[in-house]
This record gives structure tokens, C-alpha cells and sequence, in this order.
């Protein structure tokens, strides 16, 4: 008999002693017997657990030396496994831009309204575009946007320059929240911390391969894409960007 099997057979029998001993008046005995089956029984499944963690992360049997560890779980084999890039047949997530790309202007963003726009409605033909994809969420990210715009104003004053959210907020169980509470967030969390550049936000699957951020591959925010009058990338920065001079806006 298992551990736990003698754990429940014990808990069990506590139960018809302290029906058994109840009758013979014996109450307080018998709340002792019980606290201490119930004892064991919570140690019996603190092993349990203990197992089944230990089996939760076992060595790969992948040829794919890039993942020490595969992820296992208790349903029946080859449910609920990670793939790996050599199982899915290449690159989990898309290649992603760089400079010398086109940025892709097709990209429909909605304002603080909640109106929508195609980015490409959004610059004027032959300026520069220099857009910055937002979290609000993270004051960190706040913060550095607050930063990037003093420059980007003292020093690109004749660029197009965008904020984009790449979150949204509301409830998929009540229809038209999203929309409603982004447009009203995005506006809110801005004024706090002093932006007045254009703010918008953008429908963003991250479980998409043409998801917004997957589709340009952005792994870190703020990302800050710099593109010149003739829509190629010229140069991408992210986070760890936190000295801007007039070079980094050139196009």
C-alpha cells in the first residue's frame, strides 16, 4: 500500500473512531486522533507533490542541445510538451525587421478615442518616422518615454513621431470594454506622466506570427523605430537606450 493509500485508510478510520468514541463520550480523544490523521494525510500529499516535482522538469531526450530541460506533465504522453524550433520544422516566431526593411505603415492603430487609423494616414509623405512602441503598464517604460520625448523634441522637432501601446485593457467577457477602457487608459497614464506626443494603441495577439510585436520582433520595451521619408528602417533601439543625441533621429 502507497504512502498516501495508508494516509486516506487512515483518515478514514480516524473518522469512525471519533463516530465510535462520540457515542461513548469520549469527544476530546477523539479531536486529537483526528488533527493527527489529518496531519498525516497532509504530509502524505506534501510527498506527493515533492514527486511529482521532481519529475516536472526532466533532462531532454531532444537532439536539440540548445534545450537542456523539456517540460513534462502528468497527461498522457506528448500533451502539453513544449515544441522545439527542430519540432515545429524552424524559428518559432518570425524573422522581424531591421534596418534597411520596409516598417510596415498597413498596420491599423486606434487613438485615444478609439478611432481608427492606418499608420500610413498618420505620416506626412518624404518626413521621417520615428515611432515608439509603449507598455503602460510599467512605469519603468513610462519613464523612458517621458525621457525619449524631451529629446526627440529638442532635437528631431521636424520628424513625425507616434507612441504606440502594445497592451490593451477590459474584459473578453464583456464585449467593447477593450476598446472603451484602452482609448481611456492610454489617455489617463499619459497625462501622468507628462506626454503630449500622438498616443495610440494597436490590437496586438502575441500568440499571432503576424501579431504586431511578433511581426516586428520586439522582445523589449520601449523599442523606438526610426525610419526615414522613403519608409526603410534606418535604426531600432530599445530599452537600454537612455542617451539620446541628435544622430540617433537622423534619417
Amino acid at each position: 500500500m502507497t504512502t498516501k493509500a495508508r494516509a486516506v485508510e487512515y483518515v478514514e478510520k480516524g473518522n469512525s473512531g471519533l463516530q465510535a468514541k462520540t457515542r461513548r463520550g469520549h469527544g476530546r480523544q477523539t479531536l486529537k486522533t483526528l488533527a493527527v490523521a489529518a496531519v498525516a494525510a497532509a504530509c502524505a500529499g506534501m510527498a506527493a507533490s515533492a514527486v511529482a516535482a521532481d519529475t516536472y522538469l526532466a533532462p531532454s531526450t531532444s537532439s536539440d542541445n540548445a534545450s537542456a530541460y523539456k517540460y513534462h506533465n502528468t497527461f498522457p504522453a506528448g500533451v502539453g510538451d513544449f515544441a522545439t524550433s527542430k519540432e515545429v520544422g524552424g524559428d518559432v516566431f518570425a524573422k522581424g525587421l531591421k534596418p534597411g526593411d520596409k516598417f510596415p505603415l498597413d498596420v491599423t492603430v486606434f487613438d485615444e478615442n478609439n478611432k481608427p487609423h492606418k499608420l500610413s494616414e498618420l505620416v506626412h509623405p518624404g518626413k521621417p518616422l520615428i515611432l515608439a512602441m509603449a507598455f503602460i503598464s510599467a512605469p519603468a517604460v513610462m519613464k523612458d518615454l517621458a525621457q525619449f520625448q524631451k529629446a526627440v523634441k529638442a532635437e528631431s522637432p521636424g520628424s513625425d513621431v507616434i507612441l504606440v501601446n502594445v497592451s490593451q485593457f477590459g474584459s473578453a467577457l464583456q464585449p467593447g470594454t477593450i476598446m472603451a477602457n484602452t482609448g481611456r487608459t492610454i489617455k489617463v497614464v499619459g497625462k501622468d506622466y507628462g506626454l503630449t506626443l500622438p498616443f495610440y494603441w494597436v490590437h496586438n495577439d502575441i500568440y499571432a506570427a503576424d501579431g504586431f510585436t511578433n511581426r516586428l520582433r520586439v522582445r523589449d520595451l520601449p523599442t523606438y523605430f526610426v525610419v526615414n521619408g522613403k519608409g526603410k528602417i534606418v535604426r531600432i533601439f530599445g530599452s537600454d537606450h537612455k542617451q539620446w543625441k541628435a544622430a540617433d533621429f537622423k534619417s
